[in-house]
């Protein structure tokens, strides 16, 4: 599958840690992160993938016939219902009918810092996000080309998965992001951000009418993408390692 990661660069907590007990715990200043811990923060990534777009038409009887996707003939993902298409029929979208629908909790990687507790009891700390990064969603020109299907399949993932649903997400600098991690004492933690997709697959349905207005038939064409969750994100501790 194809997939486009949007992989943060490494930074470093420049925040205090909220502490639960009296002490200084702190972030350090040091840009060193192991190899190792990135390539992790990066194998959880879950791909996502658009399917090549396939097409077809159901007459008034009920005949079914594979055709071209109209969005691959006009090159633009869309089709006017002010204007005639360049096969001379009129197409008027109907909705988008979602198959499948599932939350991607680990949709595009957004960054990792690094977080050193020097006291001798835990405390806790938050994601703060050190350089602005976009994560941005990822689905067929089908559904980006076009403002009513998009909000179609937007608010279909609203639907199915609840929550909100957009085209993108910024993670601003300075910002904390998620809930507390605790941190053990004695320890340095690497702690990663991902952004949250919802993914969904289905057909858009539209009307087909002939140069004179009249109802021919329906054309169907099949659709998937990823959309970010504008509001939520997801905070991991990569690793841990102790203080000697």
């Amino acid at each position: 599958m194809v997939v486009k990661n949007f992989i943060g660069k490494v930074g470093l907590l420049s925040v205090a840690l909220s502490l639960s007990v009296v002490g200084s715990a702190y972030a350090k200043t040091k840009s060193d992160i192991p190899t190792d811990v990135l390539a992790k923060a990066d194998a959880q990534v879950v791909p996502t993938s658009v399917p090549k777009t396939t097409a077809w038409e159901v007459d008034l009887n009920g005949n079914k016939k594979q055709v071209i996707p109209l969005s691959e003939l006009n090159k633009s993902g869309s089709f006017s219902v002010f204007s005639v298409p360049i096969d001379g029929f009129t197409y008027i979208f109907n909705g988008y009918v979602s198959s499948a629908a599932q939350k991607n909790w680990y949709y595009q990687n957004m960054g990792t810092v690094r977080i050193e507790n020097n006291l001798t009891t835990s405390a806790s700390a938050n994601y703060s996000q050190t350089t602005s990064k976009e994560s941005q969603w990822n689905v067929g020109i089908n559904i980006s080309g076009r403002t009513e299907v998009k909000a179609s399949f937007l608010a279909k993932l609203e639907v199915e998965l609840g929550g909100s649903w957009g085209i993108s997400k910024t993670f601003t600098s300075g910002t904390s992001y998620g809930i507390s991690q605790v941190i053990p004492a004695k320890t340095t933690a690497y702690i990663t951000a991902y952004s949250v997709g919802g993914s969904s697959h289905g057909n858009l349905e539209y009307k087909k009418y002939s140069p004179g207005g009249t109802l021919v038939g329906y054309y169907f064409e099949s659709a998937a993408g990823t959309a970010v969750n504008p509001y939520d994100s997801n905070i991991v501790i990569q690793s841990t390692v102790p203080i000697v």
